[in-house]
């Protein structure tokens, strides 16, 4: 899965990493690629100004302390994947620009 992980983020975002950690910690050997690629999509929306991140709440709303929950979490991250076309169409469609300072 480490992979995947430095096929889409290849500066090695310690924050990133950090979030990957934290998926890993609430779905073990559930995650899969698709809902790995999921995850890389939506995980920038958990990080906040100050450079920490509220991934951990996905436990909390997921309730992952249930095979129920963990599964469901998967699920949605892999439809996350499907429905936005995944991450190369994720950055075709919304581009990113680096403005100078």
């Amino acid at each position: 899965m480490l992979n995947l992980l430095t096929k889409w983020h290849p500066e090695d975002d310690p924050i990133i990493r950090e979030q990957y950690q934290v998926l890993i910690t609430l779905v073990g050997n559930l995650l899969t690629e698709e809902a790995l690629e999921g995850f890389l999509i939506v995980c920038s929306r958990f990080v906040d100004e100050f450079g920490g991140h509220r991934t951990s709440e996905l436990e909390r709303v997921f309730r992952t302390d249930l095979t129920t929950g963990r599964e469901a979490l998967v699920a949605s991250l892999e439809y996350m994947k499907s429905w936005v076309g995944g991450m190369e169409k994720y950055e075709q469609d919304y581009p990113v620009e680096i403005i100078p300072p």
